[in-house]
């Protein structure tokens, strides 16, 4: 999967990547958090853009 498509999936739905440990229990890759962080430090949240586009319509 994409980095675009995990965004995406993580934007709409709150899904976060993760890994599976030895004892089967999941983890959230930190790479991910990391690539949150600063994409939010650049262009602010991304959650909150997302849904302002949406109400608006200008969605593609």
């Amino acid at each position: 999967m994409s980095v675009y498509q995990y965004f995406k999936r993580y934007v709409e739905y709150g899904i976060v990547p993760a890994k599976r440990t030895k004892d089967f229990t999941l983890v959230p890759e930190s790479s991910f958090y990391k690539s949150v962080h600063y994409i939010d430090n650049v262009l602010g949240s991304v959650d909150k853009k997302y849904k302002e586009e949406e109400k608006s319509g200008s969605l593609i």
